[in-house]
């Protein structure tokens, strides 16, 4: 193996990401234990088998104790620290360990916290010459108990370092005696993945560099989203998943002249959310109805919305801010795609009104279906109501090419099925996608043939296997339909959505 050339040996090592094969193929010879210093890429694990070894320690005279009582975090910082050119390194607490139930009185044995500072602070000034992409996903159960300032260590690590001075001569002004100054300019993370974690970001310094941030299942200190507003001036994605403690107060002074792509999923209640954002493309909404929002994007082509809109609430999304001042319900136009979750249809016909002639593709659900955390069916919210929603606005669509149907719309209109059958006109539509979590075969076998006219070409049906029917049975039904002639795939699956349609 150490005759293989030094391409070949680079090309083969940094096609493994996992820390562990990667310390596996470095001990098989030299070159490899060489080429494993210059990974560009490591993935490191953090497995319920590591948990278990620290709340069941080994007995110190086995002959694999070492390895074993090894500190994790120990290991974790050699293991960063010894790389020479690590681009994107991920530090993630695998699902399993994240679910797991731990008695109160052993959770003072483990230290599992991958955001506490200390920590961060002895692998990143190491790691962070040459890394551009970070992502952590921290121990939730004893994470969200922590007050962690990793925004405040990251953003150190992105400023310009003075690394060494020594004599040199300088050509410009021909002085042998010159002092050159020696920066890392190249210490500067792009793009930033914090999940599980509670984040202070009170003393975030300045980071031009970084264009992307993502925030999921994460706590923050009150002003937190302020500071980061004022602290990065070029991010072009945004994303909050689930993200709580924000100030009832969310109000963004300042354009954001860079955002590309926002994502606010707050889960806590923010009363005003205001910002200004030139560049936006794409844009979604998750969260708790502010009393009032306002967000101006000409450039919006993309909108996700999944939210719950009160009466008395406030909702302006709009290319200028001076369009329709007396109107409290306004949505963009010119949008290309729309993904639709909420359970009220109000919002979704004002959108159709407003993009008719633009509108190319719709996702279309209704939020009933609750899944367990591996995907998997676990029942019908009854708090959700199930309209049967009218489909007839989407007549006037006259560029609409793809129609996703979720499962929660699926069920609403496999429970609606006689009341659907009255109707004798469908929306033209080239593709269809359909998610079910069928309850009744031969509803969803009805549902199915209704909606297929004679504009369908391309049919995907994906079928949720841990559903009330059996995934095959129906699987079965379907191929003995008659599918007129329309190119059909039918596949079982076991997550929520699959969005590949869409470009979010």
């Amino acid at each position: 193996m150490d005759n293989l050339p030094l391409d070949i040996v680079d090309e083969i090592i940094n096609h493994v990401e996992d820390a562990r094969d990667i310390a596996k193929l470095s001990v098989t010879c030299k070159s490899f234990q060489e080429a494993g210093y210059d990974i560009r890429s490591m993935h490191v694990k953090v497995l319920n088998e590591d948990h278990e070894r620290v709340r069941n320690p080994v007995d110190m005279s086995s002959p694999n104790s070492g390895l074993e009582s090894r500190n994790l975090k120990d290991t974790v910082v050699n293991i960063t620290s010894k790389r020479r050119c690590l681009k994107q390194l991920c530090i993630e607490v695998e699902p399993r360990l994240q679910s797991k139930e731990v008695p109160e009185n052993e959770g003072q044995k483990t230290d599992f916290w991958m955001s506490d500072p200390y920590f961060v602070r002895k692998w990143l000034p190491r790691a962070g010459a040459t890394l551009q992409h970070l992502c952590i996903v921290d121990y939730g159960k004893q994470a969200m108990m922590r007050r962690s300032s990793i925004l405040n260590i990251v953003s150190e690590n992105s400023i310009l370092t003075e690394l060494d001075t020594f004599p040199c001569r300088s050509e410009s002004v021909g002085d042998d005696n010159a002092i050159v100054i020696q920066f890392i300019c190249s210490k500067s993370v792009k793009t930033l993945d914090l999940r599980n974690m509670y984040i202070d970001a009170s003393e975030c310094e300045a980071m031009h560099h970084l264009v992307s941030m993502t925030l999921r299942g994460t706590k923050v200190t009150p002003g937190a989203l302020e500071c980061i507003n004022t602290s990065i001036s070029n991010l072009q994605t945004f994303v909050l998943d689930e993200v709580s403690g924000i100030s009832s107060v969310y109000r963004c002074v300042r354009k954001f002249s860079e955002m590309k792509v926002l994502s606010l999923g707050l889960s806590s209640p923010a009363q005003f959310v205001s910002m200004d954002a030139p560049s936006l493309e794409k844009l979604e909404l998750k969260m708790l109805c502010p009393v009032e929002i306002r967000i101006v994007a000409p450039q919006l082509k993309s909108l996700a919305f999944n939210m719950k809109v009160s009466e008395q609430s406030s909702l302006r999304v709009c290319s200028e801010d001076t369009c329709e001042e007396h109107a409290t319900k306004v949505m963009p136009g010119g949008l290309l795609e729309i993904l639709y979750g909420a359970s009220s249809f109000e919002i979704l016909a004002i959108l159709i009104a407003r993009n008719m002639r633009t509108l190319k593709k719709l996702c279309w659900d209704i939020p009933c279906m609750e899944l367990n955390e591996d995907g998997t069916f676990c029942k019908v919210l009854t708090d959700v109501p199930l309209n049967l929603p009218s489909f007839e606005h989407l007549h006037n669509c006259e560029r609409l090419q793809s129609l996703y149907i979720g499962p929660g719309l699926w069920y609403s209109m496999e429970t609606h099925v006689n009341q659907l059958a009255a109707r004798n006109r469908w929306p033209r539509m080239h593709t269809l996608v359909v998610h079910m979590i069928p309850h009744d075969t031969g509803s969803s076998i009805r549902v199915l043939q209704m909606i297929l006219g004679p504009s369908v070409k391309h049919l995907t049906i994906y079928i949720h296997k841990s559903g009330p029917v059996d995934s095959m049975l129906i699987k079965q039904r379907i191929k003995e339909s008659d599918m007129q002639g329309i190119d059909c795939i039918v596949k079982e699956c076991s997550t929520s959505h699959d969005f590949t349609y869409f470009s979010f």
